[in-house]
């Protein structure tokens, strides 16, 4: 997540009123890593990849142990009532949605 909110750098959600500065509010809650953390998963982290088949997406949900926020990362609308459930089911509270690039397909 640090690493997409670096390469992505996230200015497109600077001016979004409801929003805010989205690549700072999501860099000032991640764990500081090296290069080399990247790939580790961090205590406390919740990572579950979900794919849906019909447009060979993956979608991402991260959310944290302690607080139970989460975040899903670039869901597929067709796949709104699979994502609910799975977010419920893990009993995490869906706090933001990020699309990372658009899909034409």
């Amino acid at each position: 997540a640090h690493q997409l909110a670096t390469d992505a750098d996230l200015k497109f959600y600077n001016r979004c009123v409801n929003c805010g500065p989205m690549r700072e509010w999501l860099l000032q809650r991640l764990p500081q890593q090296s290069a080399a953390m990247v790939t580790a998963p961090q205590d406390g982290l919740i990572l579950k990849q979900l794919f849906d088949t019909e447009s060979s997406t993956f979608t991402y949900l991260l959310g944290c142990a302690s607080s139970r926020e989460a975040v899903l990362i670039d869901p597929v609308l067709e796949q709104k009532d699979r994502d609910l459930t799975t977010i419920d089911e893990m009993g995490l509270e869906l706090c933001y949605v990020i699309n990372t690039h658009a899909h034409a397909d």
